[in-house]
């Protein structure tokens, strides 16, 4: 054999050896595109069938003779989804409506009732399925709401698949999801808000404005009420995040020299805000043809039914919203009813634990302490409150905006699960005691919401046993959960 035809088959050897075959590439560039998105599944499916499995229990109909058309549900909504149906199916005029009375403009109803995309469900029922469609629309926003903050958690803070969907289940199924069940109009805002949330963190960051204004306009266009408290929350997370994370921004060098209103105009914090206030501008011109027909129902006269009072004063007393944070705290719906935050017993344990982690910066904590004060004024000042409900009372059904503080309590709670390993289980231990000592006190005082004549004191098996049992599970949880070896098995536990 030649030199030349050694060189040439030594040659194609190494290619050989460094070229897999076709069929590794193949495989290879197939693994590269497997599918990660099975936690959103599960985190989809779990708070569905958990709630579908409720209904079962309370055996509303296919599953029995009740039906979930409960309050103005049965009096009013059922008729507009049953309009909407026939507009979609049959078709009709969506601006004006013979059915109202002596007729009227539909839009103004669309805009505050029907307005949901998920409300298309509906038309794959028939007529006379009417109110499971609407259990099915139901059931499909608490799936959605859970996999959409669990992909929000992923996004933001890389959880691992455990933990995205215990807490996208702990959203999905919080107090306020599972009350508002009868307002079903209101529910698109918590699917919605954590990618309203993950837009701005993205604008600030990455100066990306898609997702923050696609968002803000699904929130206005979906309910105007809800959406109008989602736009306050907006501009408080986006102070909350920016001086969070200005410092890591990088800094433009026109800022740094130059006349004052040179370096003010070049800075992050200029830049950052005019980007936000021009994307939500174009947000709200985006949706302005659905917010006008809003305004002009509401000139018919609905803003007169409410006279309230502006002096500040208390709506609570401060220890109310401690137990509204555990379960079988319900009280009313009816006017004098209390926030509904109860959002798991994890979250009671582990928001202590975010402010006790040396993992967590002081300005983060202070920002959030910060964030939650301005939250509990929220609610307890009479003053602040009306403010959030666009400075009308609510006719029943209070503290609308309940569903932030259960957004931003779960994050927090999140975060403190999340540097759980930097903490002794000393800390835990003393957070767990501390609670339970003073659910105990409760009980002890036989804890009565002083709100309506019908208000019973708290159950000792659903709030007070119930509560203290799970601070039991979940404190064993934790203590494995800190060891490496055991949290995937934590993980999975809870």
């Amino acid at each position: 054999m030649s030199t030349d035809q050694k060189n040439e088959k030594m040659l194609s050897e190494q290619t050989l050896e460094v070229q897999p075959p076709k069929s590794k590439i193949k495989k290879q560039k197939t693994e590269k595109k497997s599918f990660d998105g099975y936690y959103l599944i599960a985190a989809f499916i779990i708070p569905f069938l958990i709630m579908l499995a409720v209904y079962v229990c309370l055996q509303k109909h296919p599953f029995g003779n009740n039906s979930v058309l409960t309050l103005d549900m049965q009096a009013q909504y059922v008729y507009y989804f049953e309009a909407l149906r026939r507009l979609l199916t049959e078709g009709g005029s969506w601006l004006y409506s013979w059915e109202r009375t002596l007729g009227g403009e539909f839009m103004g109803i669309i805009a505050y009732y029907l307005a949901s995309p998920f409300n298309l469900l509906i038309v794959l029922f028939p007529k006379a399925m009417i109110p499971d469609a609407i259990m099915f629309v139901q059931l499909t926003k608490v799936g959605a709401m859970g996999a959409i903050f669990a992909y929000y958690l992923r996004k933001t803070r890389n959880t691992s698949d455990m933990i995205s969907i215990s807490f996208g289940v702990m959203y999905a199924l919080s107090a306020h999801a599972v009350v508002q069940l009868c307002n079903i109009m209101w529910l698109d805002a918590m699917v919605f808000l954590p990618l309203l949330a993950l837009g701005i963190e993205s604008m600030i960051r990455e100066r990306k404005f898609i997702l923050y204004t696609v968002s803000l306009t699904t929130v206005f266009c979906t309910n105007y009420y809800i959406g109008y408290m989602c736009a306050i929350f907006t501009f408080f997370y986006f102070l909350y995040y920016f001086m969070l994370v200005r410092k890591e921004i990088p800094q433009n060098p026109g800022a740094k020299e130059g006349s004052f209103l040179k370096r003010l105009f070049h800075s992050n914090g200029f830049e950052t805000l005019m980007r936000f206030g021009v994307f939500s501008f174009i947000a709200l011109m985006i949706s302005a043809f659905v917010l006008l027909c809003a305004f002009y129902s509401l000139t018919f006269g609905k803003t007169e039914f409410s006279n309230p009072n502006f002096f500040p004063s208390l709506n609570f007393d401060f220890l109310d919203l401690f137990v509204k944070m555990l379960p079988g705290s319900y009280d009313n719906v009816r006017p004098g009813g209390l926030p509904m935050i109860y959002c798991g017993i994890l979250a009671v344990i582990a928001i202590p634990l975010f402010f006790m982690s040396s993992a967590i910066s002081r300005r983060k904590k202070v920002l959030a302490a910060s964030m939650l004060g301005f939250l509990l004024v929220s609610f307890l000042v009479n003053t602040v409150d009306l403010a959030w409900h666009g400075f009308s009372a609510p006719n029943w059904l209070e503290f609308r905006n309940s569903f932030i503080a259960v957004f931003f309590l779960l994050v927090l709670a999140c975060d403190g699960i999340r540097t759980v390993q930097k903490l002794s289980f000393g800390k835990i231990l003393t957070v767990s005691v501390t609670i339970s000592l003073l659910i105990m006190v409760i009980q002890k005082f036989d804890y009565v919401f002083d709100q309506g004549p019908d208000v019973k004191p708290l159950d000792d098996t659903k709030c007070i046993l119930l509560s203290l049992g799970l601070i039991v599970i979940y404190s064993i949880i934790l203590y494995f959960f800190r060891e490496v070896k055991w949290q995937n098995a934590a993980s999975f536990a809870m």
